[in-house]
């Protein structure tokens, strides 16, 4: 390895020479002609739509990626446009909601108050005011200056009555754009974990009346009630997150890093990934797939790394318990002074039968943050105490300027450094490895600073104490400065952990995550003694790690019948796309056992369903969600119905074996039932297939999607309860239809003569039905097929499918 690292330079200086030589032949040099602000960009396509783009500027490199979204994902965008102008009640009437997608959707009234509040405030502005690293970068500026100048030229250039996106041609709400909505977009994305899913509480904490009477002590009940809640409200629950593994040189046939990148996010709105490769010569150059509006890659590779990002378990945010001065539910109590809270009134503009109306909302706040109501929670305003919410990302729009780094690394260690500089990424583990054979995990970013000690002594007793033990949310006492958010030294800003207390680890065989907490990485080397607010140690591990860390050690030990004893780029792929369930493998014996024995089962309408056709069907699947795999939506349908699917403790010594008995509970039976007349009622045959059941739509026709959710690696969630799923979307969902789960999927090898491997984004580059990339990479996922990278000046003319200039004169 060494001495090949001392030629490293060899294939990096071809790659800039052919790059440059590019460059020439186009026009392209430094002193080619280019609009005021460097506004210009030629975009190359390869196939299945992916844009290359190449500039001389930043803002000419952000100019060109908002040209190329916006061709492919205009409607999509604009939409979210909407909403962080909260102008959603004046085009879309105050009643109806959001689109769902990393975050529940809320009421549009709600979200403009929401929004209201940030731009009266000039929330987002003050932060661009600052310096970096708390502020964002010149570069980062410029980019995003070019991201909105290339979305508003491609607009102009179409017009909004010819976008050929059906969805949004001829509508008022598509408008022309300015730099800072880009970047409330950019914050709505720091958000996600944190404040945003509690627009609906923030808008409904209101002082109470006079008469309101004091709540009743907490129940068992309520605080199972509670947590449930607190659980659903930050999606921890649910199978959006992702897997990762990054491989070092112990773990490899070659000696080199790989990585598998699959994030599981929504098939559905603005937070669906876009492929795109970005290339400034001498500064950047960069593949792999980001959310919508950013001018930065989130998950992807370079020359030298490649990394992905799985949704961490860190909490994000801690409501703060007030204790209010009676009679005075505006005034609270810390360190024995009273403190009034402060408010703000807003006003949007509503849709209404008669025209436009002014509707009016009234905020409060105190000095650890914004009053929050939430009654399903039972942490309510009432006459003694009032909940804070506490924000760690309130302050986070350094989440621009750490993907800028990001995409710049050249090694593990860069990574590190640069999440440890800016410490903005928001809700996301990193998994990665680079070109000298080295693997990295860490949770490095942006957590409360809440130490295991404030904890022990914090938490308020009552109904905050029965909810931490039953969910793990930890909510302070507001009434001691000395139970606020500590700091650390290393920290970007107060309040906040620094890297040296969060979990970071770098191997040369392997790590991985599967949206557990760091402690499971690698089994050879558990982490642990760090906060609970960053996750738990000990502690049951999901079905998905469990499976990846299975068929990874098998590999490892040349067990899983293939030859050798390390990883092949194929080796890792075949991993992927085994479609095995973890729970069916587990429990479709012993579901069958419990189908047996109660075969007459009553729903909760008291109606009863006849189950004992679906026992051998259980029994004769071989827990595998390929599409042809006989029984295997059965199985996914009744998952999705169960509860406590497991009776036997979790066993620290086994941690990737147990627990692993069924629990024979009336809501498992029920479920099973639930499951049959689902199919029944669909028309679909027991034995139905992922074929039959679960699918894409594509102009009419239906692509048929593997895999499940329930341990699948191939996470994939197709709805079996539409009426549940569609409720306050904005977008129909038909009964299998798939909504969210894997999404930009990458296998990425780093050889020394640059990166190779394949990639597939299941849902393919275009929301809009009417693209010709709206599903050509979703009929490839369907058939197990895959993109080969195209990454070289060199590979992309070789593969060039349209080239074209934009921007300029």
């Amino acid at each position: 390895m060494l001495g090949r690292g001392n030629h490293a330079w060899r294939p990096r200086l071809l790659s800039a020479v052919l790059s440059l030589a590019c460059l020439l032949c186009l026009g392209w040099a430094a002193g080619a002609a280019a609009s005021p602000g460097g506004h210009r960009a030629e975009i190359t396509r390869t196939a299945y739509g992916i844009p290359h783009i190449r500039a001389t500027t930043w803002a000419g490199l952000g100019y060109g990626t908002g040209y190329a979204y916006a061709q492919d994902n205009l409607c999509t965008i604009a939409d979210t446009f909407v909403t962080v102008r909260a102008q959603r009640s004046r085009f879309f009437g105050p009643g109806k909601f959001t689109i769902a997608s990393a975050k529940p959707s809320d009421k549009n009234l709600d979200s403009d108050f929401f929004w209201k509040s940030m731009i009266d405030r000039h929330v987002v502005e003050k932060l661009l005011a600052r310096k970096p690293p708390l502020g964002p970068k010149p570069p980062v500026k410029a980019a995003i200056r070019g991201w909105a100048a290339g979305y508003d030229a491609y607009l102009n250039k179409v017009g909004v009555a010819n976008i050929p996106d059906p969805r949004c041609r001829g509508k008022a709400w598509v408008k022309p754009i300015q730099p800072i909505d880009v970047w409330r977009r950019v914050y709505q994305l720091s958000l996600i974990a944190s404040s945003g899913n509690f627009i609906g509480g923030l808008v409904a904490a209101e002082p109470p009346a006079a008469a309101t009477p004091r709540p009743a002590a907490p129940t068992q009940a309520n605080a199972s009630r509670a947590a449930r809640w607190w659980q659903r409200a930050v999606r921890r629950e649910q199978p959006i997150g992702s897997n990762a593994i990054g491989l070092g040189s112990e773990a490899t046939r070659s000696g080199d890093g790989m990585l598998l990148a699959n994030p599981h996010f929504p098939w559905i709105g603005p937070e669906r990934f876009y492929q795109f490769q970005l290339t400034l010569l001498g500064k950047v150059d960069v593949q792999g797939s980001s959310l919508g509006g950013l001018p930065v890659v989130n998950i992807g590779f370079n020359r030298h790394v490649a990394w992905s990002h799985t949704v961490s378990t860190a909490w994000r945010f801690t409501p703060f318990q007030l204790q209010l001065v009676p009679g005075k539910p505006t005034s609270y109590v810390l360190d024995g002074k009273t403190r009034k809270m402060t408010s703000r009134t807003v006003r949007v503009k509503t849709k209404t039968a008669n025209g436009l109306q002014t509707r009016r909302h009234t905020f409060w706040y105190s000095r650890l943050g914004p009053i929050l109501d939430l009654p399903q929670a039972f942490y309510t305003w009432n006459a003694d105490n009032a909940y804070a919410l506490g924000d760690a990302n309130a302050d986070n729009l350094r989440i621009a300027n750490v993907w800028f780094d990001i995409d710049r690394a050249r090694s593990v260690g860069d990574l590190v450094r640069a999440q440890s500089r800016d410490q903005g990424v928001p809700w996301v583990n990193t998994i990665a490895a680079d070109d000298r054979g080295r693997a990295l995990y860490q949770d490095n970013s942006v957590v409360p600073h809440v130490t295991k000690a404030k904890i022990d002594t914090c938490i308020p007793a009552g109904l905050p104490k029965l909810v931490y033990q039953l969910a793990g949310l930890i909510t302070l006492d507001g009434t001691k400065s000395s139970c606020g958010w500590g700091t650390d030294a290393d920290a970007v800003r107060p309040g906040i952990f620094g890297p040296h207390h969060l979990p970071i680890l770098r191997r040369r065989d392997f790590v991985q995550n599967s949206n557990d907490s760091y402690w499971y990485t690698n089994p050879e080397h558990p982490l642990t003694g760090f906060s609970p607010v960053i996750g738990t140690e000990g502690t049951e591990l999901g079905l998905r790690t469990r499976y990846g860390i299975r068929l990874i050690r098998q590999r490892l030990a040349g067990s899983d019948g293939l030859p050798g004893k390390r990883f092949t780029l194929g080796a890792l792929r075949r991993l992927w796309q085994r479609d095995d369930s973890e729970a069916g493998i587990l429990l479709k014996d012993q579901l069958a056992d419990l189908c047996e024995a109660h075969q007459m089962v009553t729903l909760p309408d008291t109606s009863v369903v006849d189950v004992s056709a679906a026992c051998p069907v259980i029994r004769n699947w071989n827990a595998n969600a390929r599409l042809d795999s006989k029984g295997a939506w059965l199985f996914a349908v009744w998952w999705g119905n169960s509860g406590n699917k497991f009776s036997d403790p979790f066993d620290p010594a086994h941690p990737l074996s147990t627990p692993n008995q069924l629990d024979p509970n009336a809501d498992n039976i029920q479920a099973l039932g639930l499951a049959v007349k689902s199919l029944e009622d669909a028309g679909l045959p027991l034995d139905a297939t992922m074929r039959q059941a679960q699918y894409f739509a594509d102009k009419g026709r239906r692509i048929p999607i593997p895999g499940c959710d329930s341990g699948c690696y191939v996470d994939i969630y197709g709805s079996s309860n539409p009426a549940v799923d569609s409720d306050a979307q904005g977008v129909p969902v038909r009964y299998g239809q798939v909504i969210y789960g894997s999404s930009t999927v990458m296998q990425i090898e780093l050889t020394p003569q640059g990166p190779r491997g394949k990639t597939i984004l299941t849902y393919s580059e275009s929301e809009n039905p009417r693209s010709p990339h709206h599903a050509d990479q979703t009929r490839l996922y369907s058939k197990r097929k895959w993109i080969p990278l195209t990454f070289t000046a060199k590979q992309i003319r070789r593969a060039a499918v349209r080239r074209y200039v934009v921007g300029g004169h």
